[in-house]
């Protein structure tokens, strides 16, 4: 009887570490909805390199949209395609 107390104290716990560090995790900065890629609705990477700037239409989108605009042939701005 001891043994089984101590077991479901044990894992009582565990459960309310894991819960804290849920808890934690979830308390951190969250990026708005305008570091999206308007078009793949992904969050734009943080690294500048890998997002380009259209000043066509003023938007910011990845590089994976703007390469895969490129491989259907369309060379203007994916976007606006102006």
């Amino acid at each position: 009887v001891q043994r089984g107390l101590r077991q479901r104290i044990r894992r009582c716990e565990e459960c309310a570490a894991a819960g804290r560090q849920l808890v934690l995790m979830t308390k951190g900065r969250t990026r708005s909805e305008g570091d999206d890629c308007p078009i793949c609705s992904l969050p734009l990477p943080l690294d500048s390199e890998e997002s380009t700037f259209q000043a066509c239409c003023m938007t910011k989108l990845c590089d994976g949209c703007i390469l895969a605009a490129e491989e259907a042939g369309m060379y203007d701005c994916p976007f606006c395609r102006t």
